[in-house]
């Protein structure tokens, strides 16, 4: 029978709590969290990404504090209760204390000293094997394009100066007009859409925004987002007056 796991990791030291879940709805998950505040505590805030199971929890929970407000169990056990706070939706880097827990099954980095030393097979041993096992050249030709693979993919991007972030720019704005970004879709496919509303961190920068196209709003991640038009310009890029 197929099960799943679900991983509570603190935000201040990095603990990891695992529970079991037997399937991905709300009342799983929910049980899963009484028995992680059984054995853990209360806590204050939790922040988790849009899956929807857990945005139903969310309704379920809320609507349970209302229902227990002026009882002395949930004024003991849940104290002032828990503050859920959601990532955008598209945005799995929100989350990187916790998003990189999950595949336990990922190959050895590649580093400068793997690559100096060559102690091991950098492609790892599954890899090299490639269902080859009985032909020794073709093993060897599997790895070298596993190898060439890896080096593409997850090193060499790492020797290109990064400049996205060492800049000071300007903080989308209510009003701006951005293009949402749709991955599986063409550029002209992309479709237009205002910013409502933004949110502002502690240190002064917007990170994540609400959107609004064609009466309804989304949010998203400016990573998920291209500034085409922004609110004090119009559209000869004339401040207005």
């Amino acid at each position: 029978m197929k099960h799943w796991g679900v991983i509570f990791t603190c935000l201040n030291m990095r603990a990891i709590h695992l529970e079991v879940a037997s399937n991905l709805t709300s009342d799983s998950f929910i049980s899963a969290f009484r028995r992680f505040l059984a054995r853990r505590g209360q806590v204050k805030t939790v922040r988790c990404d849009c899956g929807t199971n857990i945005v139903g929890s969310r309704k379920v929970l809320d609507s349970s504090y209302e229902f227990l407000a002026g009882n002395k169990v949930r004024n003991e056990l849940l104290g002032c209760g828990v503050e859920f706070i959601l990532n955008p939706p598209g945005a799995s880097y929100f989350g990187g204390a916790w998003e990189w827990l999950i595949d336990s099954r990922d190959p050895v980095p590649l580093t400068p000293n793997k690559l100096l030393n060559m102690e091991d097979s950098p492609v790892g041993c599954d890899a090299a094997i490639g269902g080859h096992s009985k032909q020794r050249w073709k093993q060897v030709q599997h790895m070298a394009e596993q190898f060439w693979a890896r080096w593409k993919r997850e090193y060499l991007l790492g020797l290109q100066k990064h400049k996205k972030w060492l800049k000071e720019r300007r903080n989308v704005s209510v009003g701006d007009v951005v293009l949402m970004v749709k991955e599986n879709e063409a550029r002209c496919h992309w479709p237009l859409a205002r910013v409502v509303q933004t949110k502002v961190g502690k240190d002064g920068l917007v990170r994540t925004v609400t959107v609004r196209r064609e009466g309804k709003e989304y949010d998203r991640p400016l990573s998920k987002l291209v500034l085409i038009l922004e609110e004090e310009t119009d559209l000869m890029g004339v401040t207005e007056q």
